[in-house]
This record gives structure tokens, sequence and C-alpha cells, in this order.
């Protein structure tokens, strides 16, 4: 394998674990609210390694080069940016250019200050960032640079479609239903499964994913009225305290 399929794999990982669905040109869903797109076409016969489309409309490209390439490159700059003004005609996009910039290599990250009409081409300021952003920091961003409105898009609808494993079929139903009604505004729900099903994973589980990829909450209360339910959940939790900028756990008997 060539190194740059390797940062592309690489690249493909690091999007998918910010909640982006990562697919082909020709595999564009029209229903999935966040995808990377691989390759997608952009005016003049090129094609920019990846563009985002955030509910439908193109909001960033990533430029992707081998490991051994340094980012800070003009030239790669230069290349990148142009990308966000060669968006496609008939292709919908939050502005134009586009505002995200992203250049990666699969062990580094750099982004470009949000590009705007006004934008000097070319500049220096690019980030290091850690990770990409998950799609509704960048719904917040679109919305402080006016791009649209505050509020007008439920955060819900930015989950990504649930992989994550060692779910039964019952605590899939469960958390595809729970979800599904976030997304319709239901915001009071309750979920009933049989004694044994895996329940306290299930919640632990629902509550990392809304966490993690919505950002409509920052704190839960989970209460249980027995010691050992209590150590239950602390285990259940800890399967997801890796993720360290989501999960903080507190345990209190009383």
């Amino acid at each position: 394998m060539q190194p740059e399929q390797k940062a592309r794999l690489k690249i493909d990982a690091q999007l998918s674990a910010q909640g982006w669905v990562v697919v082909n040109h020709d595999q564009i869903a029209p229903e999935c609210a966040a995808q990377a797109v691989r390759e997608e076409r952009l005016q003049g016969a090129l094609r920019a390694d990846y563009v985002l489309l955030l509910l439908g409309k193109a909001v960033g490209v990533i430029e992707a080069k081998r490991p051994d390439l340094g980012l800070n490159s003009l030239k790669i700059k230069i290349q990148a940016e142009s990308y966000a003004y060669l968006q496609r005609p008939e292709f919908p996009a939050w502005s134009i250019p586009l505002p995200l910039v992203f250049l990666a290599n699969g062990d580094e990250i750099l982004m470009s200050p949000p590009l705007t009409p006004e934008h000097q081409p070319y500049q220096d300021g690019y980030l290091r960032c850690e990770r990409f952003f998950r799609p509704y920091e960048v719904l917040k961003l679109l919305e402080s640079l006016e791009l649209c409105p505050k509020s007008a898009t439920n955060h819900y609808q930015l989950l990504p479609p649930l992989n994550l494993p060692n779910l039964r079929s019952c605590q899939i139903t469960a958390l595809n239903q729970l979800e599904h009604g976030l997304k319709q505004g239901q915001k009071r729900q309750l979920m009933v499964l049989a004694t044994g099903s895996g329940k306290t994973y299930l919640a632990c589980a629902a509550i990392y994913r809304l966490m993690r990829y919505s950002g409509e909450i920052k704190r839960v209360l989970f209460l249980v009225d027995r010691v050992h339910l209590a150590q239950e959940t602390f285990r259940a939790f800890n399967q997801f305290s890796a993720d360290t900028d989501i999960v903080e756990l507190r345990l209190n008997f009383h």
C-alpha cells in the first residue's frame, strides 16, 4: 500500500470517529446529515480529496497528503484554498468560498481560519487541530458566521448512523427509536426493555452518543437505588471513558 493510501485510511478513520460518514462521490445519501465525500468533482474537471457535506450543502474541503509531506507548504495551501472557490454551480453550498479548509496527512491536521468572501487567500494563520470538527461544531460555526440562523436546525439531526460494537438487536432497535424521536423533536421518551437485556449499557451508550455527536447535552445525572447498580453503571460508563473530552465519571453514594 502506498503512503498516500495509508494516509487516506487514517483520515477516513479520523473523520468517522467524529461523526462524518465517509463515502465515495457516487455514494452520496441525501438522508445522511454529515458526509465526507471522497474525490468529489469540482469545476474545471478537478477533484477535491474530500468535500464535507452538512445537511446536503458543501461546507468545506480537505486536502490530503502523504505523511512525509509537511502541511505548512504554501503550495499545498494555495491548492486547498483554491478548491474552496470551485464548487460546481449545481451543487448546493453554505457559501462560496466554502468556509472550512483542512490540510491532513493522517498524522496531523491543519485548518485555515474560516473563509469568507472578503478572505485574502493563501495567508498564514493555519491552526493545528487535534481532530476534525464534529458536525454539530461546524453547524455552530456556521451560526457564528451568520450563514445559518441560530436554532434553525435540531442538532440531533446530526447524529451519525449507529455503529457501536457489542449491541444486541433489541438494544439497537431501542437506541434507533430513541434517536429517531429526538430528531423529531420528542425530548421526553421512555425506553422499556426486559430484565437482562442490557439496559444499563444501553443507557450509557445513548448518553455517550448524545454528548459526543449532538452538542445538546453537557451533563447527565444517572440515579440508581442500589450500590451494586451504581457499580455496574460505573463499569459500563468506563467502556466509553477513553474519550476524555466527553466522559468524566463521578460516583457518589448516599
